[in-house]
């Protein structure tokens, strides 16, 4: 499965370890996280190593571009995001140093997000395709080398993930504990990340297992706490994952 930001905390910020995940909405024209629930918009994430990524928006409030400066070598990632007349996301560019690293485009059916093409050297690389259920959650994602993504919902959130690949699955993901607040993409507007499935708040635990020719090989449990601002969107999230800790900071602008 794709990946759309190549720095290891712009990543965090589109994948979250699958945990940062988007409301979805019931509006046809409607392909993008719900930011109406906030007027907000996310401007920075940082991390406890010192990295931040710097998020800016278009006039219109869309996400236009992300930086981050890794702290230990000065590189700079950056990724660039282009829009269509109606505000559908058509291209996803990532830059390293200023060079092209790939690019993704997003194509839509009937106001929802169906296919993401990944391209390098001009290439196409893989085409992924999404699957939706009558309520607009997305169920499944699928590419054609073969691997499967499927989501199981528990209310307004997804309960399990299975990744897989020809019919025979390498990890589930259980996600526990929701709190009753937004995540972050709530205050991010045009940026999409399907890899979350639809869920609507955070997640407290996660539990992964991975598995080994069709037998359960190892699991790893990590546990979430948050801090929120008066908005109810996390300012702080601490990871647990064994012995390790983890620390990443959200920073809004809110009218």
């Amino acid at each position: 499965m794709k990946l759309n930001i190549t720095s290891k905390l712009l990543s965090l910020l589109v994948m979250a370890s699958l945990i940062l995940t988007s409301c979805g909405d019931d509006k046809d024209d409607d392909v993008t996280p719900d930011v109406g629930q906030t007027s907000c918009r996310l401007t920075k994430v940082s991390d406890d190593d010192s990295d931040e990524s710097v998020i800016e928006y278009n006039a219109k409030g869309y996400v236009s571009k992300v930086t981050e400066t890794d702290s230990e070598d000065g590189t700079e990632y950056t990724v660039v995001f282009t829009y269509d007349s109606n505000n559908n996301l058509v291209k996803e560019e990532s830059f390293e140093d200023g060079e092209s690293d790939g690019y993704y485009t997003y194509e839509y059916s009937n106001g929802m997000l169906s296919k993401i093409k990944s391209y390098s050297g001009g290439e196409l690389n893989y085409t992924e395709t999404l699957t939706y259920d009558s309520n607009k959650k997305i169920t499944k994602i699928s590419d054609d080398e073969g691997y499967v993504m499927n989501f199981t919902y528990s209310g307004n959130n997804v309960s399990e993930a299975t990744v897989g690949y020809m019919d025979e699955i390498s990890y589930k993901i259980k996600y526990e504990n929701y709190d009753n607040k937004l995540t972050p993409y709530a205050a991010i507007k045009g940026m999409v990340n399907p890899y979350s499935g639809s869920s609507q708040n955070n997640p407290g635990k996660v539990t992964y297992s991975y598995y080994y020719e069709g037998e359960e090989a190892e699991t790893a449990v990590i546990n979430y706490t948050y801090q929120y601002n008066d908005k109810n969107l996390p300012t702080k999230i601490t990871e647990v994952d064994g012995d390790d800790t983890y620390v990443t900071n959200f920073t809004y602008a809110c009218n």
